[in-house]
């Protein structure tokens, strides 16, 4: 696969008039989703589509007088949280039915992109036009100061993907090399872009074209992973995806990580059952071999458990239901079962902690 690394061009294939950015708060974080916004109208955007999603009613006074102050924001305030899922499929549609531009920036809240991020995601455009690779790519910000993936497939031109009966992107081999010190380097190569196969909904540029192609996220995931099965459909469809190493965002707040303290008491139900089971779904249609991914799924929980033992002493009902409720996830998502995801149980999670 050819590796584009030739200066960035000048000419622009994207201009800012011609995109329209969505982005999706919830809670009480308009302290974040204000400067995004701010940054955003800074740039010269077309239009910047805020979907309220079931915030504090505080909140609405606050995005209202950022309405009335920045004639490009549209707030689209929906009556509850309905998960990033729909959430972001909310603000896409309205993208597809609203607006008029060609191309629509998908940014979590909290996703602060530099002031020339647009510019060089432009740019990887033309150069990939220029070269004849690819003429209507899916772009991808770069966000490797929270997620390693990103900094590994620029220095090794590797691209990100997922693999083959790994389980919830575990794999003992991995885990070993790791734990031997036999992980492979991460090289040096620092790519402007690389192909890769599956990202995030934070700095995702995507053309009109692409988005009638591969259709809204899957309001069955609700929350968590949901961004990881939208990208990965692109590449389904035959749609090529490349991270652009100098379109850089910042993360303004710490971003989840699947695979975190599941036993930790701050982490909400809803956390550790969507991660788990959607994750669990994704691995279903990668898995080619039942001895390795049983192997994997196996020593995974076996690690699980041995967290789960140092908590019984102190907290034992909540570890018991916590570990029945990482078992119910693993089996709803090797059944692919998304009918769990009913917005009352997502409720419940999100407004109570649910301790014992």
């Amino acid at each position: 696969m050819k590796r584009m690394t030739t200066a960035l061009a000048r000419t622009p294939s994207i201009i800012a008039t011609d995109v329209t950015a969505v982005l999706v708060t919830y809670g009480s974080r308009a302290h974040l989703s204000s400067r995004v916004i701010r940054r955003l109208a800074d740039m010269g955007l077309a239009e910047i589509v805020l979907v309220n999603n079931g915030s504090e009613t505080s909140m609405g006074d606050v995005y209202q007088a950022l309405a009335d102050a920045l004639p490009t924001l549209t707030v689209l305030t929906l009556d509850r949280n309905l998960g990033s899922a729909q959430g972001f499929a909310a603000g896409i549609n309205h993208f597809l039915s609203e607006s008029v531009t060609a191309y629509v920036w998908i940014l979590d809240d909290d996703n602060l992109p530099t002031i020339r991020a647009l510019e060089a995601l432009s740019a990887a455009v033309t150069e990939l036009r220029d070269a004849g690779e690819c003429d209507d790519p899916v772009l991808h910000c770069n966000r490797s100061s929270v997620r390693a993936a990103d900094a590994q497939a620029l220095a090794t031109g590797e691209p990100k993907t997922l693999k083959k009966n790994e389980f919830m992107s575990f794999s003992v081999r991995n885990w070993l090399s790791a734990k031997c010190g036999l992980r492979k380097k991460s090289g040096n190569r620092s790519l402007r872009h690389v192909e890769i196969h599956r990202g995030s909904y934070g700095g995702l540029l995507v053309s009109r074209q692409n988005i009638l192609a591969n259709g809204l996220p899957c309001p069955g995931f609700v929350l968590y992973a949901d961004d990881t099965e939208y990208t990965y459909r692109f590449y389904k469809n035959g749609i090529r995806q490349f991270l652009v190493a100098e379109a850089t965002v910042e993360d303004l707040e710490p971003t989840f990580v699947a695979g975190a303290d599941y036993f930790n008491l701050d982490m909400v139900d809803a956390k550790v059952y969507f991660s788990i089971r959607n994750h669990v779904y994704l691995s279903q249609d990668l898995r080619t071999s039942a001895l390795l991914y049983e192997a994997n799924k196996t020593w995974l929980l076996v690690l699980l458990s041995f967290r789960a033992i140092r908590g019984l002493c102190t907290r034992p009902k909540f570890v018991i239901r916590r570990y029945g409720l990482i078992l119910s996830a693993i089996k709803d998502g090797e059944s692919k079962n998304l009918a769990v995801s009913s917005l009352q149980q997502f409720d419940h999670w999100n407004s109570s902690r649910g301790y014992d």
